[in-house]
């Protein structure tokens, strides 16, 4: 396991604690301690031996925290609580949603986050800011924050719960018809051009430089 000061031995670019005040442009840190079973949900899912798993709705038994995240964070509007585990280091791309995501590191984490203000022709990759995440944050990133899947910073990879609006990365049919960008319900998407996956889905491959790394 990396611990931040290690990880900014390894890296050749910055990486910020959470606490830094150059992630307040990206989302706010919240009290974890009004959640204590939603850190437990997140805690019992399981890492995957390889990959990453996302799963949208986990239906976990926590009513009453999620209405009061719901009061909270998001105007009484309905949400979903997932996860997001694995084992990914790379950027490989970046997403958006039209809402807030409100994270609980169920682990140490490494985040890579921008703006979509910052999406032109194409997207640079040098735009990017890191962020290392302690196990037991709980935060949101604001609407329109660009960020993709969590990066680990061990072999034994990440856990990340995951709470959206309502229907957030569900299927729709022709997405492209809308927006060359739309790739689900609520997500919009851009990749690198090493991203072969993104890119059979046919996602816009537009970031340009490096696909970034983190060594750990």
């Amino acid at each position: 396991m990396s611990n931040l000061k290690e990880l900014i031995g390894k890296n050749n670019f910055p990486i910020f604690d959470i606490s830094n005040p150059k992630f307040l442009p990206y989302g706010k840190i919240l009290d974890s301690k009004k959640y204590p079973l939603l850190f437990k949900a997140i805690s019992s899912t399981e890492i995957p031996k390889g990959g990453n798993t996302y799963v949208r709705d986990a239906n976990f038994k926590v009513e009453e925290e999620k209405q009061l995240m719901e009061k909270e964070v998001y105007g009484f509007q309905k949400v979903e609580i997932g996860y997001c585990n694995g084992h990914s280091h790379q950027l490989n791309a970046l997403e958006y949603h039209m809402c807030r995501e409100v994270n609980f590191a169920g682990t140490d984490l490494v985040l890579f986050l921008g703006k979509k203000e910052d999406i032109k022709q194409t997207y640079s990759s040098k735009n990017i800011e890191s962020f290392f995440i302690p196990k037991g944050s709980l935060f949101y990133l604001e609407t329109n924050v660009l960020h993709f899947a969590p990066c680990a910073v061990s072999d034994s990879g990440f856990k990340c719960l995951v709470v959206l609006l309502d229907k957030t990365n569900s299927q729709i049919e022709n997405p492209h018809d809308y927006d060359s960008d739309l790739l689900m319900f609520n997500k919009w998407i851009i990749c690198h051009p090493e991203n072969t996956a993104n890119v059979n889905k046919g996602v816009r491959s537009i970031i340009t430089g490096d696909n970034i790394i983190l060594n750990y």
